[in-house]
């Protein structure tokens, strides 16, 4: 998972709108784990549809691997480029 460059939250206020904690979401972001249905939904939805819940979890919600990657590819950053609160 990748967290696009517009409108563009720390990972500590994505953690917090989406209601999961600041570890899962770095979790998430190197990919060790992948997001529920719900959590999917919050992410998409804190996010303003920027990432979405198919691109996150295409098993779940039918995108193919290849427009998953590329949706998820398109306009982002990695977790390094995220402005990030120290813990």
């Amino acid at each position: 998972m990748k967290i696009p460059h517009k409108n563009r939250l720390s990972m500590r206020e994505l953690a917090e709108k989406s209601g999961t904690t600041l570890g899962y979401l770095r979790l998430l972001l190197s990919g060790a784990r992948k997001p529920s249905h719900t959590l999917a939904k919050a992410i998409q939805a804190a996010t303003n549809n920027q990432v979405t819940k198919e691109a996150m979890r295409p098993d779940i919600y039918g995108l193919d691997e290849n427009e998953a990657m590329q949706e998820m590819h398109s306009n982002s950053i990695t977790e390094n480029d995220v402005q990030d609160a120290q813990v």
